[in-house]
């Protein structure tokens, strides 16, 4: 009997062996569920990481292309006042030009009134000064006239 309780321990180990190993294998089960699970979560968080890049990426460009067409409108605005500005500096240049000519002709037509004034103040001098000698001299005359009928 001993050899037959030897095999009945053998059996008895082997059914051991083989709870143990179908444990294992429910584990190993259990392991390989929960590590699919974890890779379809993993699937699902890359697709919507991929989703949402996607998505930002798209409201980035568009904010992009928003903000290009903004810069291009300044630019544009920007050109079209430094054209206004730079027509505005013409015409004034233009216009200063103008009164510089017309201020240099008043002057020199002022300064020609006042020659021509001096001119006529210094005949009118002269003039007097001839009228005074001739009113002394016949004033001396007249003296003498008087003087010999006195």
């Amino acid at each position: 009997m001993s050899e037959l309780s030897q095999r009945l321990s053998q059996v008895r180990n082997m059914l051991d062996d083989l709870v143990e190993a179908d444990k294992l294998v429910g584990s190993v089960g259990e392991l390989l569920a929960q590590r699919n699970a974890l890779r379809e979560q993993l699937h699902e968080l890359g697709t919507e990481i991929v989703t949402k890049r996607q998505a930002v990426e798209r409201e980035v460009g568009a904010e992009r292309n928003a903000l290009r067409e903004q810069l291009h409108e300044l630019g544009t605005e920007i050109v079209t006042k430094r054209q206004a500005v730079e027509q505005e500096i013409a015409a004034l240049d233009a216009d200063l030009a103008t009164r510089q000519r017309v201020f240099v002709d008043e002057i020199a037509h002022m300064e020609q009134q006042t020659a021509t004034a001096k001119a006529e103040q210094a005949r009118a001098e002269h003039e007097l000064q001839d009228v005074r000698m001739r009113l002394d001299h016949t004033r001396a005359v007249y003296d003498e006239i008087r003087k010999k009928f006195a």
